[in-house]
């Protein structure tokens, strides 16, 4: 089974500063600079000083200056490397004209508390990883004009004087304890290079990803210090391993390296599980993984250990920080491959040093309402640190929580009620309200033409996994109320309706380097010379990677869609985008794999449950072994009711935006056991009320959802009659319902029909408005069509389309009943 595992440094490791230089502006990118905007980029400046400095180990102080240029407030968001060796230990941020301090804290509880105060206007700031030694800090806001300064602080050895044979220990004590640095005699360590020359019999894992094209000729240099007679085995990987070459020769093994192409992201975490801790087998011989995010073990030349109680040191200790800093941070260190397993170690020691990890961010707020908002405390310079102490000795966390777990409950049976309520009575009074947006359709329809919107069948893609082709015709249900009003029970005989058709709109760019690949007789070979000038736009990697599934190269285009994976390391909305492609080419093992990856970075969105429960549901409907099928509904079942019951930890500004991706996905859980049970697949189930037990069938069903936040894309559909359903006119006359307006979030929006009149349902998406305070770019949408949802005789389609900027509209597609 294929796996995309997705891990590349941003930046080469020679970008590394010479000290007390600022962070290194080579590798610094400022997000998003988008094209297609008037707007210009935040101007960045930086300065550095040496704070401390106590022989051993240096604290160096980089003051970052963000300047909006725009006549808008803006949210900054810088990436940067720090140097090898190098741990950061502080973050200060500018509020009213003083800098305040930031606080460790767990990443995701410090990454939501961010987004939830942004959203309200206030003034948050954080520094966290994002992978390896590469860093991010987000502030919010900047104002027009009007510099604001951020501080970031790491600690690192003193290159200039660590190495010097007659150094000194150095004592220094930090409250109650004492440390101890000094400098050690290295143990001989054997060198690649020596292993290598050594190795009759080796096994050569080879990183081909797109981030090593630039950066693998030292690599190759070193493999040509192995013998030339042996017995050699090559693995290449890339978004997958691919199977392994046996080679005689060295000379062998370097022409194949010379040959590969390097393309697509690194699944390097996946190759070093394969091979262990510990590498090197009898049967493989000695093991060597040549990839940039791979770094062998290092000995430090420098000594900090912390001094047991009542130990005394071997010179006299004066008070300081930098030895428990530097303490701090060769535990974290020496954590960083098992940060997640040592997650609660990391987190004290965070709080208790002041050192960041993989796995905690620093986090600046304000007021002492924020601190207590997201139970943080504040800094203990902070002058209502007291106060907050003493809230939160009387905080009753326990009461608190079933308390909001309730009031989450409560609306979410408002809203569900709404829905059944409809299903049972779909006809309302006549009301027409009309968008604008399809007056052209209803012209031609009114002269009896067909819309004029052009759609194309496209031919089935080539998958085992493959769902329903494009055009489907099948023996729609009407959604006749089951037996005994409501609950699960027997699926009730439903009288037999029109064929349906489902048709979907043929998306296409139209992109001149697509052009230049359609027409090339090399298309892989014009792909990668197109990546030479459009290889830094994310559109350029979807945009072909759509292309070369199409054409039912399956493979090539999910190598080239996991280039996103190394692009954007930390944008969860590249993911969802990428998640979205495969699941529409049918890959659903590498589509659940970035929808994982979305929900381990985003855990408290209901969308990360809702995408990989829908992309597990999918694939379980397809998988012939029924164990296998059971485990994954049973999965995509537990999913969908954390993310209908669990309550959001986003703001909103607006009580209907949190709830719909609750309702939605309480509505699919339903249908997923309805289909389960009829048949007859023995899921697991989560618990929950009778009252949000519900099968409710839809003749046709269609979901909006997309990848950016605070952004508002409309779902509106046309009805065989001219009736428009959209956000304004959510109930039409013929029966139709349009779930609330999203504005806030990523979707869904949903479309409903119980039962469906003959005719065409015309469907558009609208990118209505951007409510970020960046630069305002794409947002991928992806919609599905479904006919018989809910049903055994469930069909579907799915389009995954990129909409450039607000007011763009594309017609989605349409479904014909006949």
């Amino acid at each position: 089974m294929s796996m995309i595992t997705f891990a590349a440094l941003f930046f080469a490791q020679a970008l590394a500063p010479v000290l007390p230089e600022p962070l290194p502006t080579a590798g610094v990118r400022f997000r998003p600079a988008v094209i297609r905007t008037e707007e210009q980029p935040v101007v960045i400046s930086t300065t550095a000083k040496i704070a401390e400095d106590n022989g051993l180990y240096r604290r160096v102080e980089t003051t970052i200056v963000f300047t909006n240029p725009n006549s808008r407030a803006f949210e900054g968001e810088l990436e940067f490397p720090v140097p090898e060796g190098a741990t950061v230990c502080g973050y200060e941020l500018e509020v009213n004209g003083s800098m305040v301090p930031g606080v460790v804290v767990p990443k995701e509880e410090a990454r939501i508390a961010f987004e939830n105060e942004k959203r309200k206007g206030i003034d948050p700031g954080l520094v966290e990883n994002v992978k390896g030694k590469v860093w991010k800090t987000r502030i919010y806001p900047l104002m027009p004009n009007t510099p604001r300064k951020a501080c970031v602080a790491y600690v690192t050895a003193n290159a200039e004087n660590a190495g010097g044979a007659e150094r000194a220990p150095v004592a220094e004590k930090f409250g109650e304890e004492i440390f101890v640095g000094e400098r050690v005699e290295l143990p001989k360590l054997v060198t690649r290079a020596e292993r290598l020359r050594a190795a009759k019999k080796a096994t050569i894992y080879w990183d081909a990803s797109m981030p090593r094209k630039d950066t693998f000729a030292a690599d190759r240099a070193l493999l040509e210090t192995l013998p030339e007679e042996g017995d050699f085995t090559l693995v290449v990987f890339r978004n997958i391993l691919e199977a392994p070459k046996n080679l005689p020769k060295r000379s062998d093994l370097l022409k194949a390296i010379d040959e590969l192409v390097y393309d697509g992201g690194s699944c390097i975490e996946a190759v070093q599980t394969k091979i262990g801790a510990e590498p090197g087998t009898e049967a493989a011989g000695d093991v060597f993984i040549f990839s940039d995010g791979y770094r062998e073990p290092k000995a430090r030349k420098l000594s900090v250990r912390k001094l047991a109680p009542g130990e005394k040191p071997p010179t006299a200790s004066k008070p300081g920080t930098l030895l428990a800093t530097a303490w701090a941070a060769n535990r974290v260190e020496d954590l960083a491959e098992e940060a997640e397993a040592h997650k609660d170690e990391l987190v004290e020691i965070g709080r208790k040093y002041g050192v960041a990890s993989s796995v905690t961010s620093l986090l600046v707020l304000e007021t002492l309402e924020q601190y207590k908002t997201y139970k943080i405390e504040p800094p203990k310079c902070m002058s209502f640190h007291d106060e907050w102490k003493k809230w939160r000795d009387a905080e009753d966390d326990p009461i608190a929580a079933e308390k909001a777990k309730a009031e989450h409950q409560a609306r979410l049976l408002e809203y569900w009620e709404e829905r059944v309520k409809w299903w049972n009575d779909p006809i309302p009074p006549k009301r027409t309200p009309r968008s604008g947006l399809f007056e052209v359709e209803r012209r031609a329809m009114s002269e009896g033409a067909d819309g004029g919107a052009v759609h194309e069948e496209v031919s089935e893609l080539p998958s085992p996994a493959r769902s329903a082709p494009v055009a489907m015709a099948a023996e729609a249900n009407d959604a006749a109320a089951v037996s005994g009003g409501g609950g699960f029970g027997k699926l009730s005989d439903r009288p037999a309706a029109p064929t349906a058709t489902i048709r979907i709109a043929a998306w296409d760019p139209k992109m001149p380097y697509l052009d230049a690949i359609k027409g090339a007789a090399d298309a892989y070979g014009e792909y990668l010379q197109q990546r030479e000038v459009h290889g830094s736009s994310p559109a350029f990697y979807l945009d072909c990677a759509g292309w070369f599934f199409r054409q039912g190269e399956l493979k090539l285009g999910a190598r080239i869609i996991s280039n996103l994976s190394v692009l954007k390391l930390e944008d969860m909305g590249l993911w969802r985008t990428m998640g979205w492609r495969l699941r529409e080419a049918g890959l659903y093992a590498e589509a659940v794999a970035a929808f994982r990856h979305v929900l381990a970075a985003r855990p408290e969105e209901p969308q990360s449950k809702r995408d990989l429960a829908l992309v597990l549901t999918e694939w379980g409907k397809l998988e012939p072994d029924e164990m296998r099928a059971c485990e994954l509904l049973s999965e995509a079942a537990l999913l969908l009711g954390e993310a209908a019951f669990t309550p959001p930890a986003r703001w909103s500004g607006w009580l209907g935006n949190d709830l719909q991706p609750s309702v939605i996905a309480l509505e699919e859980l339903n249908g997923l056991i309805a289909w389960a049970r009829a048949k007859k697949l023995p899921i697991e189930e989560p618990l929950m009320a009778d009252a949000f037990r519900r099968e409710m069938p839809l003749a046709i069903r269609i979901t909006l959802a997309w990848d950016t936040d605070e952004t508002d894309i409309d779902l509106h559909v046309l009805e065989p009659d001219g009736e428009e359903a959209f956000y304004q006119h959510r109930r039409t006359s013929s029966g139709g319902f349009v779930s609330e307006d999203v504005t806030t979030g990523y979707g869904p929006e949903e479309y409903l029909r119980k039962t469906a009149d003959k005719g065409t349902y015309r469907i558009l998406c609208n990118y209505y408005a951007s409510h970020r305070q960046q630069l305002t770019g794409a947002a991928t949408v992806t919609a599905t069509v479904y006919t018989d949802w809910g049903t055994e005789k469930e069909a579907r389609r799915v389009l995954s389309l990129r909409l450039d900027k607000p007011k763009d509209k594309y017609p989605v597609g349409e479904v014909e009943i006949k």
